[in-house]
């Protein structure tokens, strides 16, 4: 039993931060096409985006030693929003040719021989041209997921291939929109200690050995795997709130959510999540957030009186912290 003077009414509290980033990003027919890389981290989690159709007409192709120029275009209903784009030409040769099929929403670069030299979709040459509209790489994120489904599927990639609610969007997306899918991993993950008035008494010895819990699962290879992927959808779909995410999207953090039961005896008092999108050159948004490459949001977990809010940051992009009412 504790001692009188060890009690006190302070406590403190611990927020995981979790950065993920985008890794992988095509249409169903590409990544069905390829064979996925693993990678490391793994890419347990997913983002289903819309955006408009891209194509390049083979006609507005110039190619010079120094660059491949043309016209992108991007489908609003039956008008097109036309767009000049530049991209260097690796090849450093002239003799090289533009092919596309209509629509023109893929292309291969050739050389005199038929020997292909780039191929791939016209919408991915976002990631490395110089010109490029701005709005060609934005992504409506329309629903968010995790690879951990019923059947124990290991990755991303294994969950989309059959996924229900993938193949719903698909086929109720109108014809000038693409579905797109984002394969994204936990690439860090960090804990902040603050001390904070608490209601009720604490001791030391209760607080130290709330602390030790943490940190020993926080350090367990099974805290990226399984308890930071549970926060970080929760966390995802909370930012976004996608239109086809029923679950979680107006609840978390508070109820009884199955995916969030391991997590909740660490008693942590917050979660900041962050999305990076910047190293594949797109920008996510969705009808409640801004289209920006870099996304932080901030959650209480516990909303008991007198608790502490996460940590605050000042980022560029508007960081918002949920509180359930």
């Amino acid at each position: 039993m504790s001692s009188d003077h060890t009690r006190r009414k302070y406590v403190t509290e611990w927020t995981v931060i979790i950065t993920i980033s985008a890794q992988l990003v095509g249409r169903q027919q590409d990544f069905q096409a390829a064979k996925i890389p693993d990678s490391h981290p793994p890419c347990h989690l997913y983002l289903v985006s819309i955006r408009p159709r891209v194509s390049v007409s083979p006609e507005s192709v110039e190619i010079t030693k120094e660059a491949i120029r043309g016209i992108v275009r991007l489908q609003h209903g039956g008008e097109f929003e036309e767009h000049r784009f530049s991209i260097r030409n690796l090849e450093s040769r002239d003799d090289i040719i533009w092919k596309s099929d209509w629509p023109y929403e893929d292309f291969r670069i050739e050389d005199m021989d038929g020997n292909s030299l780039l191929i791939g979709g016209v919408a991915q040459l976002a990631a490395i041209a110089s010109e490029w509209p701005r709005t060609a790489a934005d992504h409506e994120v329309v629903y968010i997921g995790q690879a951990f489904g019923r059947e124990k599927e290991r990755t991303a990639w294994d969950r989309l291939k059959r996924h229900e609610t993938v193949q719903r969007i698909l086929a109720e997306t109108t014809p000038d929109k693409q579905v797109w899918l984002t394969l994204a991993a936990i690439t860090d993950t960090n804990l902040s200690m603050d001390v904070s008035p608490e209601s009720a008494e604490v001791s030391d010895e209760e607080d130290l050995a709330h602390g030790n819990l943490i940190m020993a699962t926080f350090e367990q290879g099974t805290f990226k795997k399984r308890h930071a992927v549970a926060l970080a959808e929760a966390g995802l779909i909370r930012m976004f709130e996608p239109h086809y995410n029923t679950r979680l999207k107006s609840k978390f953090p508070a109820g009884t959510l199955a995916s969030l039961e391991s997590v909740r005896p660490l008693d942590l008092s917050g979660v900041v999540i962050e999305l990076q999108g910047w190293d594949i050159g797109m920008r996510y948004g969705s009808s409640v957030r801004k289209m920006n490459q870099l996304h932080f949001a901030g959650f209480m977990i516990h909303q008991d009186q007198g608790r502490s809010a996460p940590i605050t940051l000042q980022p560029n992009d508007d960081l918002v912290v949920y509180r359930e009412k």
